[in-house]
């Protein structure tokens, strides 16, 4: 992507003047222009970049929600099966039994089949 610098660039490629082109990455682009250090030759190519760039932006806004959804999603269900966990050791406590690993998750997991049963009720 070629940029016309505003200011003096310099760095591990060269020195460059004002007014020297430049070839970047979008990523690059983005930075430059945000800083005002380049732009592009014509207003017209810079609303589509910044266009492009805003709904890139847009895209990684909504897949961030996404993932965050199933994160607390995730977090929920973790809280849940722990307090299914204390259910199962409190009810083996009350009856004087002893659990093996084994069977407390088999209890865990019949708690959690028969509450999502509810739900899809």
């Amino acid at each position: 992507m070629k940029l016309i610098l505003k200011k003096h660039l310099s760095g591990a490629d060269g020195s460059f003047e004002a007014g020297s082109t430049i070839d970047v990455s979008e990523n690059e682009a983005v930075a430059f222009i945000e800083k005002d250090i380049a732009g592009f030759k014509t207003k017209k190519e810079l609303d589509d970049f910044m266009k492009k760039i805003e709904s890139i932006k847009q895209k990684q806004a909504e897949d961030e929600a996404k993932v965050n959804a199933i994160l607390r999603q995730s977090e929920i269900q973790n809280d849940l099966n722990a307090l299914y966990l204390q259910v199962v050791e409190k009810e083996a406590e009350l009856n004087g039994v002893v659990l093996n690993e084994a069977e407390t998750v088999a209890a865990v997991e019949s708690i959690a089949k028969r509450e999502a049963t509810k739900k899809s009720k």
